[in-house]
């Protein structure tokens, strides 16, 4: 049986089965939802950029992040898009280390492979940043954003990607950037260290200012940021309270979180949506842990709108619930293999 690879899909701990046709295949199946990495694949392309607070803590928060992750890119399909490169970037206030964790799409490695939780878990274990001097959370995100053509693969030996490969060329269709943080942050958005945090909003004509393409810029209102952290300038009591509200939220996590007496996302969230309307979406992660469907299927649904995609909330619905399904006629050929465990 021939391998197909889930190019761009984070295929850990997700339902049903994904049936992806790789660059290579001459004649790529019909699937429900485009995702594909074929050249005559006509959906909307789109980038979307982990950038994850990583530290001892996280390996405890590694499955919820996966599987968060995973329903994201899971979601943009059911969506009508492909999301032909999925990055995992450092969030971290500390200098050093590469802004660039991870990457997976049509032309980098199958997270069958490259284990996103392998690749959590080792940073979480293994690297340990310098305590100082400090600059803001989102600095290493700016810092890949404004030179993209100097971002290649980079990996530690003990895990299995392929070093050397470039991530980031022209212009996709979309970005989206989920910022994940569960623990407190170090320096607020007013502070002179959180430059890279105010210029999320800054603009070079209608293009963010922080992201650039080897080709044509992407103009600002195709670029979306969804905020998904602990709660600022709140005391850990009414956290914890808020969190055990939710119904359904894993309450075993909270010893491994903790909410921000400074805030960062918050004010760059407002000063995004300031410039561009209708780029941002914000919720608290003890809401997501609980139950992220709702928010999932709104926000993708606004996504796929700003690349004209009319997309259908309840396939976008199913799919999170049931995973992207097998057509029939795809049924006793050779030629195709899931990419997922509870292969279908």
């Amino acid at each position: 049986m021939r391998s197909v690879i889930a190019l761009g899909l984070l295929a850990v701990a997700a339902s049903g089965c994904v049936f992806i046709i790789g660059p290579d295949d001459p004649k790529p199946l019909p699937i429900p939802t485009p995702l594909v990495c074929a050249d005559d694949n006509s959906a909307p392309t789109v980038h979307v950029y982990f950038s994850v607070r990583i530290e001892r803590t996280t390996v405890n928060m590694v499955p919820a992040y996966t599987t968060l992750m995973t329903r994201v890119v899971t979601g943009l399909a059911g969506a009508g898009l492909q999301a032909t490169q999925v990055a995992l970037v450092r969030a971290d206030e500390r200098p050093g280390g590469a802004p660039l964790l991870a990457a997976w799409g049509c032309l980098l490695d199958s997270p069958d492979v490259l284990r996103p939780e392998d690749v959590l878990m080792w940073y979480a274990t293994q690297e340990q940043l310098d305590d100082g001097p400090l600059g803001c959370v989102t600095d290493p995100l700016v810092r890949l954003g404004v030179a993209p053509e100097a971002v290649v693969t980079q990996y530690p030996p003990a895990l299995v990607g392929t070093n050397g490969r470039s991530v980031f060329g022209d212009a996709p269709d979309l970005v989206l950037v989920v910022h994940l943080d569960a623990l407190a942050r170090r320096t607020s958005f007013e502070q002179a260290e959180c430059g890279s945090a105010r210029s999320l909003a800054e603009l070079n004509g209608d293009a963010p200012a922080w992201l650039r393409f080897a080709g044509d810029d992407l103009a600002a209102d195709r670029v979306t940021h969804w905020f998904i952290s602990t709660p600022e300038a709140t005391d850990r009591a009414t956290f914890i309270d808020a969190c055990r509200m939710q119904e359904g939220f894993p309450s075993d996590l909270l010893d491994f979180m903790e909410p921000s007496t400074l805030a960062v996302y918050g004010p760059a969230a407002k000063a995004v949506r300031d410039q561009t309307p209708s780029g941002v979406a914000s919720a608290g992660l003890c809401e997501l842990l609980a139950n992220d469907r709702k928010f999932l299927v709104r926000e993708l649904t606004a996504v796929a709108g700003r690349a004209g995609v009319s997309a259908n909330a309840k396939q976008i619905g199913d799919v999170l619930d049931n995973g992207l399904p097998l057509p029939d006629d795809t049924l006793g050929r050779d030629d195709v293999g899931s990419s997922l465990p509870n292969g279908g």
